[in-house]
């Protein structure tokens, strides 16, 4: 029986292992099915398309016609005469030779846009592990909080037995027991409530990682590589932040996009050769059928006085508009950046002394509740005193929960600052989304789909 007993232990505890599953998991789960990274692909992919639709403009634009015509005509009363078919066949090339620069300016606005592109989809990449790292450290939480809750329901309802076996035999009031009372109605109050923000978070953490959360999950450790100071910091977030990064893109975007509105005001120049054969019935006898063969080349110069209404000059002024707005966009982010690198800084180091403060106070509280059962097994302290201090210790258990899930989320915020919040740089075990294969895949794509 007792081997079986071993067997059915062994059987339980080897399923528990297999369904366990770390922070670098429950990312790794997130980076694979979550839907919002999903949309972050597509449409990157989408926004990739434009560097090969702007390498068109300097390519020919080539097409071939193919026709076919017969003639009937009919004298009412007299004779019939039908002539035909007559083939016509011709292929023509028109190639620009001088747009004022803008197939070059379209060039330099789609590569920019790409940085811009890359940029915020990498940006994208790390909320969405941020939000599964929050999802995580939320259910490690919530199990911890309800824990406690466990433990102070079974300590109070301990002691409420206590303090009514010691009434019994007047060595109790009946303060003490409505004490004890109270304290059960709470813990188990608190119970309740603990429980329905587990599920609340385990919820949350199906939506976010796509699997359930596993029974034993625990709180990570804090990553082991962050700056040691905060010039380190700031060095690394100017130079690998990455919504930093694309909006200097989309600044040097807006530049290149006012020179191409502004080349529409200059001659464009265009080369057209066509060539064509035609065949075709004659009304001859002894030349029933004739070719026709023609090659015509043009050269064309056409000068701008005031095309589409005036429409180029708006998109000139709007471009511009767009220009500065770009500009202030990049000063914003770079003071925003600022302000959020110091604060994110500062908070975590307040986070990280709150972490050493609440272990300390949490040893010192349970010395101090051993001490206080000590004296009430003397008789020097009352029911109610052994039950404050219990209250006292339950709720630093439950802040130092809190400090450590804030102290961990602000850790890996910094890696996020840093642009080091990526899947390659996590070293998930995934396949990763590259953007650069991905571009170098359809730069030069000219046919194809």
């Amino acid at each position: 029986m007792n081997k079986h007993i071993m067997l059915l232990c062994t059987t339980l505890f080897s399923m528990q292992s297999v369904y366990a599953m770390d922070l670098k998991e429950a990312l790794s789960s997130a980076y694979k099915t979550n839907e919002n990274w999903k949309y972050s692909q597509q449409r990157f992919l989408l926004e990739a398309e434009e560097f090969p639709q702007a390498l068109a403009g300097f390519l020919p634009d080539i097409s071939m016609d193919i026709g076919s015509n017969t003639q009937k005509q009919t004298t009412v009363g007299i004779s019939s005469a039908e002539s035909g078919p007559d083939v016509s066949r011709s292929i023509s090339v028109r190639q620009n030779l001088f747009n004022g620069g803008r197939s070059a300016y379209a060039l330099k606005i789609a590569q920019a846009g790409f940085l811009a592109s890359k940029a915020t989809l990498y940006s994208a990449e790390q909320k969405i592990l941020i939000d599964a790292l929050t999802a995580y450290l939320g259910v490690c939480g919530a199990k911890e909080k309800y824990a406690i809750s466990i433990t102070a329901v079974a300590f109070y309802a301990q002691a409420l037995e206590m303090a009514q076996e010691q009434l019994k035999v007047g060595e109790a009031t009946i303060t003490d027991v409505a004490a004890a009372k109270a304290q059960v109605a709470r813990a188990e109050s608190n119970k309740s409530q603990q429980f329905a923000d587990l599920l609340s978070s385990q919820a949350t953490f199906k939506t976010v990682i796509g699997v359930d959360a596993p029974d034993d999950i625990t709180f990570p450790d804090a990553p082991n590589d962050l700056p040691e100071t905060i010039e380190h910091f700031k060095d690394v977030v100017e130079k690998s932040n990455f919504e930093l990064m694309a909006a200097k893109s989309k600044m040097t975007q807006s530049k290149d996009a006012v020179k191409s509105t502004q080349s529409a005001l200059l001659p464009r120049v265009d080369l057209a050769i066509s060539e064509g054969n035609n065949y075709y019935d004659s009304s001859t006898p002894n030349n029933p059928r004739s070719t026709n063969r023609s090659v015509n080349t043009t050269v064309s110069v056409k000068i701008p006085i005031l095309s589409n209404g005036g429409t180029d000059h708006s998109r000139i002024r709007q471009s511009k508009a767009q220009s500065r707005q770009a500009v202030y966009a990049l000063d914003y982010t770079q003071k925003d950046l600022r302000a959020k690198t110091i604060s994110a800084w500062e908070v975590f180091i307040s986070k990280k002394d709150s972490m050493t403060s609440a272990e300390e106070a949490t040893k010192s509280q349970t010395l101090a509740l051993d001490g206080i059962r000590s004296e009430y097994s003397v008789g020097t302290k009352t029911m109610l005193e052994v039950l404050r201090q219990q209250d006292q210790l339950n709720q630093i258990k439950s802040q130092a929960v809190d400090i450590k899930i804030q102290y961990l989320t602000y850790a890996y915020q910094l890696k996020a600052l840093m642009g080091q919040m990526t899947a390659k740089q996590l070293k998930l075990d995934v396949q990763y989304f590259n953007p650069d294969y991905e571009f170098r895949n359809v730069k030069h794509k000219i046919v194809g789909f």
